[in-house]
């Protein structure tokens, strides 16, 4: 892990976690210059949730954060980036993986208006949701049939690989070798809170494609991601909510 934390009472707090969760902390730098980033969460009564993210330190990350990290970054699988840093640094991490042959996952989250195209070509894998989705392509995204275009037009600007994620309705998957779009149905489950259901959707994937590679098929590693994925909204929280790999039934990590 890559960031930069507040020389506060919540930085402390990450820090502690992470390491208690065996998370590599060696990367993450304390700084005097800013507040650790916080994301409030409000959840209403369906289980449905809004965020407001409030950067703080995560908007310091620097080149050279990436940079005393490279030699990590070479040794990695799989590089997982999103948008709740500055964008440029974002891109320059993403460019600095596929130089080193690793594969790379981008979450466009929180979406952003005007993107670089650039992110979308350095990108192995995209997981977008509707809305990412709609703001990526300037498509509307409303229906089965919007989501199959967005899909499409998003293979190509330049993804190889790219899943639309639905909510409960589940994911939408398609690849630059098989652009046929591919239905994956979430598992139906009574949701209590849907918060880090998308955390846990892309770092199934992550998972999946860094200890499976070739061995298991696209199109089934959005179908687990999606199983897992359903499994946290029956729970209140976000880190708590996740299963451990005790809790999956044997055959998700089957190929």
């Amino acid at each position: 892990m890559i960031g930069r934390l507040g020389d506060d009472t919540f930085g402390e707090m990450y820090l502690k976690n992470f390491s208690k969760h065996n998370i590599n902390v060696d990367f993450l730098k304390k700084t005097r210059g800013a507040a650790t980033g916080v994301a409030p969460i409000f959840v209403n009564n369906e289980g449905e949730n809004a965020i407001v993210i409030v950067k703080g330190a995560n908007e310091l990350i620097s080149r050279e954060d990436l940079i005393d990290a490279q030699s990590v970054i070479q040794k990695s699988k799989v590089m997982i980036c999103q948008l709740e840093i500055n964008p440029d640094i974002t891109l320059e991490a993403l460019k600095m993986a596929k130089l080193y042959g690793v594969t790379t996952v981008f979450n466009p989250a929180p979406a952003l208006h005007g993107l670089s195209q650039d992110f979308l070509s350095y990108s192995d894998v995209v997981v977008c949701n509707e809305t990412e989705a709609e703001i990526l392509t300037g498509l509307p995204v409303d229906s089965t049939s919007d989501c199959e275009q967005a899909i499409l037009k998003l293979i190509e600007i330049g993804c190889q690989k790219v899943i639309i994620t639905l909510g409960d309705k589940g994911a939408i998957c398609a690849t630059v070798s098989n652009r046929e779009p591919f239905f994956v149905h979430a598992k139906k489950v009574e949701a209590i809170d849907s918060t880090g259901a998308g955390d846990a959707f892309v770092g199934s994937v992550a998972y999946f494609i860094a200890n499976y590679g070739k061995e298991m098929s696209f199109c089934s590693i959005v179908e687990k991601a999606c199983h897992i994925a359903a499994l946290t909204v029956t729970k209140v929280g976000t880190q708590k909510s996740y299963p451990e790999r005790a809790d999956l039934p044997p055959e998700i990590f089957e190929t």
